[in-house]
């Protein structure tokens, strides 16, 4: 996150922007990870995944299954997400065009 470009906002009303929230208990003070972390990693990994913006609303609800090889695909993909994490990436195949790699990879991290 760009910390210059932050407005009021765009700060965590629970934390404050440090994705930290402080609580006593028996005398103690805590600090325990604030709710806003986990939509800010989300939006982290995403982003790093590479996705074209094109693809980024692509799900594998609303993929189109029309021709027999891409309902196998579409199998395929849906298993992947169903089993992550206790799957094998590399025995995963995802294809040999960097096109239908890179929309499969959108349609399974939106649909996680």
């Amino acid at each position: 996150m760009d910390l210059e470009r932050l407005t009021a906002a765009d700060v965590c009303p629970i934390c404050g922007g440090i994705g930290w929230v402080l609580d006593s208990a028996d005398g103690r003070k805590l600090a325990h990870p604030c709710v806003c972390r986990a939509s800010e990693a989300a939006r982290a990994r995403l982003s790093a995944a590479g996705i074209p913006e094109r693809y980024r609303d692509c799900t594998l609800d609303n993929f189109s299954d029309n021709h027999a090889s891409l309902t196998r695909a579409k199998t395929l993909a849906r298993e992947f997400v169903d089993a992550y994490p206790a799957v094998d990436a590399d025995s995963f195949s995802w294809g040999r065009r960097a096109a239908a790699r890179r929309i499969s990879r959108a349609r399974c991290c939106r649909s996680s």
